[in-house]
Parts: structure tokens; sequence; C-alpha cells
């Protein structure tokens, strides 16, 4: 979150693997309320949209290497600790199929 010229607005950008090799991205995009004048509500749709090219513009830049990451065991750095805690926690965590009773 920030502001930039002004306008402040945060942004969340979940991100998932919704099958092997591929991402699908979200935006989340926030910023003040409207006080509810026309002025402030072209105020609040232009930040909108200020953060959301703002955002697809850094996505952009990082979009092929999102598209390449592979999370492997020793390829991680120093500076990847959190990281590599989160990757183990991962292959721990209990797996479920919460369907498979209805798959015939």
């Amino acid at each position: 979150m920030g502001s930039v010229n002004g306008r402040w607005f945060a942004f969340l950008y979940p991100c998932g693997i919704h099958r092997p090799g591929t991402l699908r991205s979200y935006f989340v995009i926030a910023t003040q309320k409207s006080d509810g004048t026309p002025e402030d509500d072209k105020r609040v749709q232009e930040t909108l949209e200020f953060a959301q090219a703002l955002e697809i513009a850094v996505v952009d830049q990082d979009v092929e290497i999102l598209n390449t990451i592979r999370f492997t065991r020793g390829m991680f750095t120093r500076s990847d600790k959190a990281l590599s805690r989160f990757v183990d926690y991962l292959k721990t965590f209990p797996r479920a199929h919460p369907g498979a009773d209805y798959i015939r």
C-alpha cells in the first residue's frame, strides 16, 4: 500500500497453481471510499484504474519468471529462508480430496 501522486491505494496479488505448470493470478485493489459526489466518484475510479494499470505492468515484467519458477530444495539462497520453511510446510501439510466419495 502507499500513495502515488497523492492517491492512496493498496493491493493484494493472490495467485495459485490451478493445474501443474500454470499460474492463475488475481488482483484485489482498494482505495479510499468516495464521499458520494460525482467529482469524488471520478477520483476513486481514476485511482482504481491507475492502480490496476500499475499492477498489471509490474506483473507483466515478472510473468515469464512466474510461469517458469520452480521451488527446489537445495536451490534456495540464504535470503530465501522463509520461503524454504514455507515449502517444507507445504510438503508436510495433510492433503485431502473432499470430492473423492462422489467420483465413480
